[in-house]
């Protein structure tokens, strides 16, 4: 990496519209300056979770996902995005998903994000990591929609 090379961060769930940030970063990256790092965010489940707290749990946070497993996950997303054109390190963190990427995109970096167009009780309740990078990233953010599938007029 270069002393100019600027990094696009990019937070990977495996949903739709986290690959659509991969992807939309990963071309970026192919014709800018950019490194591109695909970050999967593991949130550090508390000790001890009432079995009535658990409905509002966020997504894929319990049970907690061996490093091996989510880094073939991780691997998987990264090689389903296609030929890249541009260098891609996949970092594996543990921890708050917000405080996470925030941290990892510096100043004159970039942090892109996926959009989910729905937005649960759950989300409501816990905020999105969506609105929180906003909120605190110390970079430009790029929120990229999940791809739709388009309707066959046929």
């Amino acid at each position: 990496m270069t002393a100019q090379q600027r990094i696009i961060v990019v937070g990977v769930d495996g949903s739709p519209a986290s690959r659509a940030a991969l992807r939309w970063a990963l071309d970026l990256a192919a014709t800018q300056d950019f490194q591109v790092e695909a970050v999967a965010v593991q949130r550090r489940m508390p000790a001890f979770v009432p079995a009535t707290s658990m409905a509002l749990l966020p997504h894929g946070t319990f049970p907690e996902t061996p490093p091996e497993t989510r880094a073939e996950r991780l691997h998987a997303v990264v090689e389903a995005t296609g030929d890249h054109r541009a260098p891609v390190i996949e970092l594996l963190v543990t921890g708050d998903p917000v405080r996470e990427l925030t941290q990892l995109a510096g100043p004159g970096d970039l942090l892109v994000v996926g959009s989910h167009d729905a937005f649960t009780a759950a989300t409501a309740l816990l905020g999105s990591v969506t609105m929180g990078c906003l909120r605190h990233a110390r970079c430009p953010v790029v929120i990229v929609p999940a791809e739709r599938k388009r309707a066959s007029h046929v």
